[in-house]
């Protein structure tokens, strides 16, 4: 009975700042600071010992930003998966319209589609692994000329990583397509994904 009488109170305040979102730079640092509040942000990250100098830590950050448990759920095509993802989608537009969003399916809908195209992305289990493995070592100004698109800078100041002197992204094409992404896709999209993830 009390969570039906609060609602979406409790997280008003995190939605609109979501709302409050007015350009790709606010985005990124919104995605750090989830991420660094472990409230939802899009990817996770480990502090590691180098593997190239064992008296040095390294910051290590894995492929993600999808909600179900890995890409074969948006990627398979059998009749369990399809029944699935439409269930999901539904799931989506649920959550906009409990917080009081009038755009509910459009904005769940833009989730959805945002995410499939992040799966499409995504190695699958046995190349993410080899890919990893000689991941290349990057500052923030690196991948700001490398992987355009995405605010590295702006992601990386609330994490702290923006005292770090190198960040290995462990899939390197994955981010790539990610940051090209994100540069052609509309801010709304981009704020509803990243309340889709707070709800």
């Amino acid at each position: 009975d009390r969570l039906t009488a609060l609602g979406a109170e409790p997280v008003r305040a995190q939605l609109e700042r979501f709302a409050a979102i007015r350009n790709r730079e606010e985005l990124a640092f919104e995605a750090g600071r989830l991420t660094s509040l472990m409230a939802g942000g899009p990817f996770g990250n480990s502090i590691v010992v180098d593997a190239t100098d064992s008296s040095r830590l390294i910051v290590e950050i894995p492929q993600g930003g999808t909600m179900l448990p890995n890409r074969d759920y948006y990627l398979n095509t059998d009749a369990a998966s399809v029944e699935l993802r439409q269930k999901y989608e539904a799931y989506l537009v649920r959550l906009f319209s409990l917080a009081g969003r009038a755009d509910a399916a459009a904005a769940g809908h833009s989730v959805f589609e945002f995410e499939i195209a992040l799966a499409k992305m995504q190695l699958p289990p046995s190349e993410s692994r080899i890919a990893g493995r000689s991941a290349p070592r990057r500052t923030l100004r690196e991948l700001a000329t490398v992987m355009p698109g995405f605010d590295w800078a702006a992601w990386a100041k609330p994490l702290g990583f923006d005292r770090v002197s190198n960040i290995v992204l462990l899939q390197p094409s994955f981010f790539q397509q990610f940051a090209a992404l994100v540069a052609n896709t509309p801010v709304d999209t981009l704020k509803n994904w990243l309340a889709a993830r707070h709800l």
